[in-house]
């Protein structure tokens, strides 16, 4: 009877309230002043605040034993907040709302103690992004070298930067007309194939030190690869009589400005 009449008590209180509301009348925590309605809330988030941390300092031993453990590329790379997670449910442990631990909870406790610890997973946006800009940069590097440079503050897996080196490759490589006649593969040497390729098409009787002069200097860009590479674009590119294929590329152009000059 006494609960009953509690809870009587209770509707009558929030019933009589919500009419007021309904009339316009201002209540409670609303009649103070702005001022203190500040501080009040200011307090309130402080205290908030000290109790998460209090919270999280007794947890901190076996947070800090969490973080330790190898991640899950091996010895020596950091553990992701999921990974510690994981190893807290594994050890039975509760977390402070009773339930399992989870990873964005796990990091909020982290960042409340103040505790350094390298991110064990990149999120696929920013992952993305620093791949492709390093790229870029940098054609010429293979999937380790991209890993390493981005480490420890991106810690990557091979298979990610694979994937998203092939990406790239692809995308340029589907900008050059060249490169799709010609069928070269996707590698490290993509890039230097469509620089190549491009001023051999517009220049087709330059030799290889000339291209190497106007490229400039740079990864893969040897004599004995531009060659190479002119040739195979040669090749793609035009039908030929059997007397250009016997003299090959440079004969054939060297011919053709001979005859071209004699007209003249």
């Amino acid at each position: 009877m006494a609960e009953q009449e509690r809870k009587m008590i209770s509707e009558r209180i929030k019933a009589a309230l919500a009419i007021r509301r309904r009339q316009g009348q201002v209540l409670g925590f609303a009649l103070r002043s702005k001022r203190l309605q500040r501080q009040m809330r200011a307090r309130a988030r402080a205290a908030l605040r000290k109790a998460a941390l209090e919270r999280a300092e007794a947890y901190r031993v076996h947070i800090e034993w969490a973080l330790r453990q190898p991640g899950a590329y091996g010895i020596g790379r950091p553990i992701s907040f999921r990974g510690a997670a994981n190893q807290l449910n594994a050890r039975h442990l509760p977390s402070p709302g009773g339930g399992r631990w989870e990873s964005y909870r796990l990091r909020q406790m982290v960042q409340r103690l103040r505790i350094a610890h390298p991110p064990g997973h990149v999120p696929g946006a920013i992952a993305q992004a620093r791949i492709e800009a390093l790229w870029k940069r940098h054609p010429h590097y293979s999937a380790k070298h991209i890993i390493a440079h981005l480490a420890p503050r991106f810690p990557l897996g091979l298979p990610r930067v694979e994937r998203v080196l092939k990406h790239c490759r692809a995308a340029a490589a589907k900008r050059s007309s060249l490169y799709q006649q010609v069928g070269w593969p996707l590698d490290r040497r993509t890039v230097a194939r469509i620089r190549i390729g491009a001023l051999w098409k517009k220049h087709p009787a330059l030799t290889a030190q000339q291209v190497i002069q106007t490229l400039r200097p740079g990864p893969f860009l040897t004599v004995h690869y531009v060659q190479q590479v002119m040739r195979e674009c040669w090749r793609a590119c035009g039908r030929h009589t059997p007397d250009q294929w016997q003299i090959g590329r440079r004969g054939s152009h060297t011919r053709r400005r001979r005859s071209s000059q004699h007209r003249s």
